[in-house]
């Protein structure tokens, strides 16, 4: 009896070629907004009187459709002002991406797209997200940087 191999076993650097397959064979079907909000942490806010920084979490998990796979993608925006600690003011985004696919989705396979695939099609939408939420809050522009791809 031959035992069928599982994938979540096999170091990331064997799943290459099965993720590459992955990939020739899939097809993004949907993108929409699921949730979107900003806000500043205090209750009334004074203008930012500092450079404001930012750090920006991320969070995603799929699940397995008829046709391919659903993911759910949540970036949270913390944005400071002086003090690393503590929030000023704070943007969410989280967004339902559907994709038709060939191959099925794999928990180890989905760990590289979640960081490599994922964030193509995400990123775009979060950037004008923060881009608009930043305006309407009376906030400096903040233009996030592009999402990049070494290898």
């Amino acid at each position: 009896m031959t035992k069928k191999k599982d994938l979540t076993e096999e170091p990331q650097e064997n799943l290459t070629p099965v993720y590459n397959e992955l990939i020739q064979g899939l097809q993004l079907k949907d993108i929409r907004t699921q949730k979107g909000s900003w806000s500043f942490v205090a209750k009334y806010p004074s203008p930012p009187k500092t450079a404001m920084s930012y750090n920006i979490d991320k969070a995603a998990e799929y699940k397995l459709t008829p046709y391919g796979f659903k993911v759910r993608s949540a970036y949270v925006l913390k944005a400071t002002q002086g003090q690393p600690e503590k929030a000023y003011a704070k943007i969410e985004c989280i967004f339902i991406v559907e994709y038709a696919s060939e191959k099925p989705m794999t928990d180890a396979l989905f760990e590289i797209f979640k960081d490599v695939n994922l964030p193509l099609n995400t990123w775009p939408y979060f950037r004008e997200f923060v881009e608009q939420a930043t305006c309407r809050m009376g906030l400096p522009s903040l233009t996030l940087p592009v999402f990049q791809v070494f290898r």
